[in-house]
């Protein structure tokens, strides 16, 4: 029967009968059963409802985060997991601890992300979140700890770690700091094996709220062109440049002017070989189709045609669907 249907029936019953079936079915209830809830309800009685809520609220409310010990604990960790100490042989991490990193990162965030903007230490909370996905996020292309995809182990894919970590540093009146921040993390980290760049850029956009906040998006995209510029290594330059294009035609398109974003696309991937040129070609034509922008599509594969450039295969095939269903 179910509970509803016993409580009807047992209205029916005089007060010795009662009794009698409580003991009853008390004889046949597990002895660590009897002592942890009957008897416990025997002697004391149900508790009341108020005495019931008081204690759900209670056990609901978060406890508060003893910031300055959290903070030094997850300095500590960042410090022992870029000197690979939860990875390598060593004497400063037990190897029995060394498994356990991820279950201490899933701590961090929970607790950083606990802390709410009225806390004086929201901006630093932010800051050591953004530190932690940077973390995990090189860990996705050097060995920190044992697992190729460390985002899967911390049970989160990192356009949800990035989500959490941008929306907080973009909450209120973001400064333009806060912005470029957001930026560095989706143009300069290393990628899981489910994640694009794009997939940071779709969480990104939509908390760059109002008009003002995507052109200053784009301005702090261009400045960051010119830092990258100054670097190096030419892999490293090309590849955050590469990102920083994507995103600042993503956000001219969003604005709708898509024209001038294709421009300064172009004028941030400008290259000298023309089979480069070619890649920026393709790199610009798979934005404008993914936003549908096929007018744009095809006036800009047909400017490349005309500045005698050779799009690739896929590219000509495409452009003859679109010429005909256009």
């Amino acid at each position: 029967m179910k509970v509803a249907e016993i409580r009807q029936r047992l209205k029916a019953f005089p007060q010795d009968t009662m009794i009698e079936l409580f003991v009853a079915a008390y004889k046949h209830v597990p002895k660590d059963r009897k002592e942890a809830i009957i008897d416990d309800l025997i002697l004391h009685g149900f508790p009341n409802p108020q005495e019931k809520a008081a204690a759900k609220k209670k056990a609901k409310t978060a406890p508060q985060v003893d910031f300055p010990a959290l903070s030094a604990e997850i300095k500590r960790f960042l410090e022992n997991a870029y000197a690979q100490n939860y990875f390598a042989p060593n004497r400063v991490i037990p190897k029995a601890q060394r498994p356990k990193w991820r279950f201490l990162v899933m701590r961090y965030i929970k607790e950083l992300n606990s802390i709410q903007a009225a806390n004086p230490h929201f901006n630093e909370a932010n800051e050591l979140l953004a530190k932690l996905f940077e973390m995990i996020a090189y860990a996705c292309n050097y060995y920190l700890f044992s697992t190729e995809d460390a985002f899967a182990s911390i049970r989160m894919p990192q356009e949800c770690f990035y989500e959490i970590v941008v929306s907080r540093l973009l909450t209120g009146n973001p400064s333009a700091d806060a912005i470029k921040r957001s930026i560095q993390l989706a143009v300069e980290s290393g990628l899981s094996r489910e994640a694009l760049p794009e997939y940071m850029y779709a969480k990104l956009i939509p908390l760059l709220s109002t008009e003002d906040l995507k052109h200053q998006a784009v301005e702090q995209t261009m400045l960051l062109v010119k830092e990258y510029e100054k670097m190096h290594d030419k892999y490293i330059i090309d590849s955050r440049k590469e990102r920083c294009a994507e995103l600042i035609l993503r956000l001219m398109i969003i604005m709708d002017k898509t024209e001038e974003g294709i421009a300064l696309c172009y004028q941030v991937l400008r290259r000298q070989k023309k089979s480069q040129a070619e890649t920026t070609l393709y790199i610009v034509l798979r934005i404008l189709e993914a936003y549908g922008k096929t007018q744009d599509w095809l006036q800009t594969y047909e400017k490349a045609l005309a500045d005698k450039m050779k799009p690739r295969e896929y590219l000509c095939r495409r452009y003859a669907e679109l010429k005909q269903i256009h």
